[in-house]
């Protein structure tokens, strides 16, 4: 049944933005994390509510964190940190079937952590979405 096909990144790209018109792809990504949006419950409990149990409401949503990790490299990094000093930068995650995952991200680079001498550095891109993601299934 069209839709119901297990999806992976592998195919996919990440992309960036300043404007969140026009975008260009971050190289070099190995992992990319689509935030989740939690909900603030709040208490609408009354002197109605039935059996003395507790009855709540969807309050406010926190759109998350999102994060993309890249293989190092120079030019990469420095397009991670131009990201840093906006007040922020749009994403966008599109998979292989062409569904997109759009955001807007106060984003924070991650310099590369010390490792073995014949590892491959890696950098992150981390930071809070600001507003809603938006979800557009592919054609």
């Amino acid at each position: 049944m069209a839709g119901e096909e297990l999806q992976e990144l592998w195919g996919g790209k990440v992309e960036r933005s300043a404007d969140g018109m026009a975008f260009t792809r971050v190289g070099k990504v190995i992992g990319v994390k689509v935030p989740e949006v939690s909900f603030d419950p709040k208490q609408v409990t009354s002197l109605d509510t039935p059996d003395r149990v507790h009855e709540y409401r969807k309050g406010f949503g926190d759109p998350g964190e999102f994060s993309v990790t890249c293989q190092y490299t120079s030019d990469g990094y420095d397009a991670a940190m131009d990201d840093q000093a906006r007040a922020a930068t749009f994403y966008r995650v599109t998979l292989e079937n062409g569904d997109t995952f759009e955001m807007k991200v106060l984003a924070s680079a991650t310099p590369p952590e010390p490792g073995e001498l014949d590892d491959t550095l890696e950098f992150s891109i981390k930071g809070k979405v600001s507003g809603a993601v938006e979800f557009t299934p592919g054609a």
